[in-house]
């Protein structure tokens, strides 16, 4: 199955003293644009495919153990 990789681009203005600290999800992230004390957007910058022997560092990369799509190589 081919994998592609999406990259996002979040923005958003704030308080100072409410500022994101980046452990946030991005359902919080979300909530609070759209319900809280945020304003932003969400911007899809770009997708690309992913070759099949790249998949596992990839996954490495965003703190997955490298088994999230059944361990591909």
């Amino acid at each position: 199955m081919k994998i592609q990789k999406t990259t996002f681009i979040v923005t958003v203005l704030h308080y100072a003293d409410d500022a994101p600290t980046g452990h946030e999800s991005m359902e919080q992230v979300a909530r609070e644009m759209d319900d809280g004390a945020w304003i932003g957007q969400f911007e899809l910058k770009r997708t690309i495919d992913v070759r099949p022997q790249c998949v596992n560092r990839e996954l490495l990369a965003l703190g997955n153990d490298g088994t999230f799509f059944g361990g591909l190589k």
